[in-house]
């Protein structure tokens, strides 16, 4: 990563293919067509974003459902956080990925984080779930190894590593707070 020596094997292997996919030919028309220079830093962000995305380095697929007809759809009330739709007909799965920026600042990621473990912990407390001690280590363990392996955050350098271990420690805080709320089980 980084080094510029080797930047055409990388691109010619991680790029090539999926603008040839996108443009046909050799997939030169890529850096030729009208709409390839990014004026803001956001439109370089979902530019990375995309490519990222397009190349499985971590974070990706994120299978959710985005768009909706609401007219045609209902959540369930019993899920705050994670919600889960219920559609009435068929859904669909978009063909290329839809650029999803989640966060503009840490700032914003920290207080979504803070408010999506609050309303986890509610729905682990209103169900009586309870964690043993072990969980303290087990499940931001889990957390930090599905994001940084499993998922492949470490393709994203240490945006992936702090990105998978901010996500571990909430799983820690989730826990934490369940435990210190409900009788433990040894």
């Amino acid at each position: 990563k980084g080094d510029p020596r080797i930047g055409k094997t990388l691109h010619d292997k991680a790029c090539t293919s999926c603008h040839v996919g996108m443009f046909g030919g050799d997939g030169s028309g890529i850096y030729t067509r009208a709409d390839r220079k990014t004026k803001t830093a956001q439109q370089l962000a979902a530019r990375i974003s995309g490519c990222n995305a397009n190349t499985g380095a971590g974070w990706f697929p994120d299978h959710q459902l985005r768009l909706l007809d609401r007219s045609r759809a209902r959540y369930d009330e019993d899920r705050p956080v994670h919600e889960v739709v219920s559609l009435d007909g068929p859904e669909g799965w978009m063909t290329t990925p839809l650029v999803h920026l989640n966060y503009q600042s840490l700032s914003q990621f920290v207080h979504k984080q803070q408010r999506y473990t609050a309303m986890e912990v509610s729905a682990l407390l209103a169900s009586r779930t309870r964690f043993r001690r072990r969980a303290l280590l087990g499940q931001p363990a889990r957390e930090f190894w599905r994001r940084y392996v499993r998922l492949g955050g470490w393709r994203d350098g240490w945006v992936g590593l702090f990105l998978s271990g901010a996500m571990a420690y909430y799983a820690f805080q989730r826990t934490r707070l369940c435990r210190s709320s409900l009788p433990p089980i040894p």
